[in-house]
């Protein structure tokens, strides 16, 4: 992270200024502020980039250049480190959507039935803007590569777990897939199926994707959250259908 300005006490508060007076900044502000959002952005877990043919650096200069060099005056916004970072993931979202072929980017084969499954991902509700907005910026054949490149790698019994949650419409019994395992309900709330993890939901398996795609898996955004664990779910289910070797 670049070194704080004393005159400031924290980052947020600095990048939040500079936010804020875009239209009035010097040469020099700019200058400071594109090396704190570059800091910001450089280390932060962006697993989108796999899927992108350039380096880091080069979106990094792209999400300045597009997102924040503006001189147009906005409604006042504290802008955290966290929020910047998933304005980042987003951002790439939309890179891997302009690229040719997206829907062939599927951790799977194309015989899986993707495109069908991500036709059968359910329209939301239009009063619920959270899930309208998101699915705009990220169209349903490329939350489909997004879930399947999760599910790749995940260890089977957090597959399986995904298969027997609550969330999936015909969930196989959990004692049929966990008779005998030890450390059931810590794999569970590690994977972020349960309640209780002791780093905080943010920090599960499902936690850490969900802000991998530009989603802060928060009250704020329950019903968000919530669409996003059936699709999960629900494609586990599929995959696990087809064998072992898929879930």
């Amino acid at each position: 992270m670049a070194e704080k300005d004393a005159q400031y006490q924290t980052v947020t508060e600095e990048l939040s200024d500079y936010w804020n007076r875009r239209p009035n900044l010097s040469k020099k502000e700019w200058e400071r502020f594109f090396l704190l959002v570059r800091a910001s952005l450089m280390n932060c877990s962006a697993p989108q980039l796999k899927n992108l043919p350039e380096d880091r650096e080069v979106y990094v200069l792209e999400f300045f250049e597009e997102k924040i060099y503006t001189k147009v005056q906005r409604t006042y916004h504290e802008l955290q480190v966290g929020a910047l970072r998933e304005f980042f993931r987003r951002f790439l979202i939309t890179k891997i959507r302009l690229l040719p072929n997206t829907i062939q980017m599927s951790s799977f084969d194309d015989d899986d039935g993707g495109e069908t499954f991500a036709s059968s991902i359910p329209d939301p509700n239009p009063g619920n803007s959270l899930i309208v907005d998101f699915l705009n910026e990220t169209p349903k054949e490329a939350l489909l590569n997004f879930v399947d490149e999760f599910i790749a790698g995940l260890e089977q019994r957090h597959c399986r777990m995904l298969v027997g949650h609550y969330c999936s419409d015909k969930p196989i019994p959990m004692y049929k897939l966990f008779a005998g395992v030890n450390g059931y309900d810590y794999q569970a709330q590690r994977l972020g199926v349960k309640g209780g993890y002791r780093l905080g939901y943010e920090n599960t398996l499902i936690g850490k994707w969900m802000q991998s795609i530009g989603v802060s898996p928060s009250s704020d955004n329950l019903e968000l959250v919530h669409f996003l664990l059936k699709v999960l779910c629900q494609r586990a289910e599929v995959r696990h259908a087809q064998g072992p070797v898929q879930c």
